[in-house]
C-alpha cells in the first residue's frame, strides 16, 4: 500500500505532544512531503509517514543553536523529533503518553535524499531510520540494524563521477548542520567497499582524518576464508567434495 501524501507535521518545540509524538494542530509550520515518487511501499517508509514533521519556534531556535538551519532540515529528508524506546541498539516508537525519550529521527536512504527544494531523478528508498539525542549525536540507535548505513549515499556517485574531493562528518548532527553537503558514514565495516573510485576524502579536522584512515584499513568482520573445501563442510551442490588431506 502506497503511503499517504496527506501534509504532516511533528513538534519540535519541546512541549509535551498532546497525543504521543504528534505535534499541536494550531502551532508551527506546515511541511508538505516531496513528491509522490519518492514513497516507497514498505512497512518502514509507513511507519516514518506517521511521525508529523511539524517545527515550532522554539524548535526551529534550538536547532539553529546547533547549527542546523530550517534549509538543512529541508534538504535532508526533514529529520524529526519523536520519542522512542531503546533496546540494545535498536529503537522503536513509543505507544503509550511519555513512554521512552525524546530523540531526533533522520531518515537514511539508498540513494537521494528527499529534498523539499529539488524534484529528484529516482525514487528514494528508505533503507533504515536512525535515532540520537541532540546532546550525544555520536551514539546511535537505528530501527532495522541495517549494515553500511551512509547519510548521503548520492554524495558518493557525484564524487566518483566528477572526481572532486568528499566532505566526511563525524555525526549526522554535522551532517544535518552543513545541508548535507558531503557524508557521513554510519556504519563504517562496509565503508571501504562504497568509496571505491572517491579520489579524497575529507574530514573535519586532522583527528578525524586519522579516524578514517583506521576505519578504511580495518577488516571488515566478515571476511570470506578463501580456499578449498575442507574436509566435514558443506559443499556447494555444483562442487565435488573436498579430497581427504593426506600428510
Amino acid at each position: 500500500m502506497t503511503a499517504s501524501l496527506a501534509p504532516v507535521r511533528v513538534n519540535l518545540s519541546g512541549d509535551p505532544p498532546g497525543n504521543g509524538h504528534h505535534g499541536d494542530a494550531d502551532t508551527g509550520q506546515d511541511l508538505l512531503p516531496a513528491a509522490a515518487s519518492m514513497f516507497v511501499d514498505s512497512w518502514l517508509q509507513a511507519e516514518w509517514d506517521r511521525v508529523p514533521p511539524r517545527y515550532g519556534q522554539r524548535g526551529l531556535a534550538r536547532m539553529a543553536e546547533l547549527g542546523v538551519s530550517f534549509r538543512a532540515i529541508t534538504l535532508c529528508g526533514t529529520p524529526r523529533p519523536a520519542r522512542v524506546v531503546t533496546e540494545g541498539r535498536l529503537f522503536h516508537f513509543a505507544e503509550l503518553e511519555g513512554e521512552g525519550e525524546r530523540m531526533l529521527i533522520q531518515p537514511v536512504y539508498a540513494s537521494v535524499t528527499p529534498s523539499l527544494w529539488v524534484e529528484p531523478l529516482q525514487p528514494a528508498a528508505l533503507i533504515d531510520l536512525i535515532a540520537y539525542r541532540t546532546d550525544a549525536p555520536d551514539d546511535l540507535y537505528t530501527r532495522c540494524g541495517e549494515s553500511g548505513l551512509v547519510l548521503g549515499m548520492s554524495e558518493i556517485h557525484d564524487a566518483q563521477l566528477f572526481e572532486r574531493p568528499l566532505p566526511v562528518f563525524r555525526t549526522p548532527l554535522s551532517w544535518l548542520a552543513a545541508e548535507g553537503d558531503g557524508i557521513c558514514v554510519l556504519d563504517w565495516r562496509w565503508a571501504a567497499g562504497m568509496l571505491t573510485g572517491v579520489p579524497h576524502l575529507v574530514g573535519e579536522d586532522p583527528e578525524h582524518d586519522a579516524e578514517i584512515i583506521a576505519h578504511l584499513t580495518t577488516p571488515p568482520p566478515s571476511r570470506p576464508r578463501v580456499g578449498p573445501v575442507r574436509p566435514g563442510e558443506d559443499a556447494p551442490e555444483t562442487m565435488a567434495p573436498a579430497a581427504p588431506e593426506t600428510d
